[in-house]
C-alpha cells in the first residue's frame, strides 16, 4: 500500500512537468485531426465538383457528330475510372448511355464505354467504405460463406443419394 501512496505522491510532485506536456500533445493531436477532417471534406468537395462537371460534359454535347467532340467524350469516359467513389453510379450511367441512339451509333465510343465498364466491374472495392459502393443485384457476388454452404449442401445431397 505504501508503494501506491508513493507513486501518487510522485505524480503530484511532478504534475508541473507532465501535465503541460500532455496538454501540448493533446492540443497538437486535436489540431492534426481537425486539419485532416477539413482536408478530406475539401478533397471530397473537389472530387464531387470534378465528377459532376465531367458527367455534364459527357451527356450534353456541344456539337453532335463533330470529331473533336467524340474524342472529348472518349477522354471523359476514360477519366470516369479515376473516381472510385462513384464507380457504382458510373457503371449504371454507362449502361444507360449504351442504349441511347446517339451513342450506340459510334463504335469508338461504344468500345471505350465497354472498356470502362469492364474496368469498373473488375476493380476491387476494398479501399472504399461500404456506403460508397451500392452494387446492383446483377453485380452482387455471393460471399465465400454462401459458396461454401451451397457446396456443402450439394455434397450432403450427393452423400444422401449414395446411402
Amino acid at each position: 500500500m505504501s508503494s501506491l501512496a508513493t507513486a501518487v505522491e510522485q505524480l503530484k510532485n511532478t504534475a508541473h512537468v507532465w501535465f503541460p506536456a500532455l496538454a501540448g500533445i493533446g492540443t497538437t493531436v486535436w489540431a492534426v485531426v481537425q486539419f485532416l477532417v477539413k482536408d478530406r471534406r475539401e478533397r471530397e468537395t473537389r472530387e464531387f465538383e470534378a465528377y459532376h462537371r465531367l458527367v455534364a460534359e459527357l451527356v450534353s454535347p456541344k456539337s453532335t457528330g463533330a470529331p473533336m467532340w467524340r474524342d472529348s467524350q472518349g477522354a471523359i469516359l476514360f477519366e470516369l475510372r479515376n473516381f472510385p467513389r462513384y464507380f457504382a453510379y458510373s457503371s449504371r450511367l454507362l449502361k444507360r448511355l449504351m442504349d441511347v441512339p446517339a451513342w450506340s451509333g459510334d463504335p469508338a465510343l461504344l468500345e471505350e464505354m465497354s472498356l470502362t465498364l469492364g474496368f469498373l466491374r473488375q476493380r476491387p472495392h476494398w479501399w472504399k467504405r461500404s456506403r460508397d459502393f451500392d452494387p446492383t443485384p446483377q453485380e452482387r457476388q455471393p460471399s465465400r460463406l454462401h459458396k461454401w454452404l451451397s457446396h456443402m449442401s450439394d455434397w450432403t445431397l450427393f452423400r444422401d443419394v449414395l446411402h
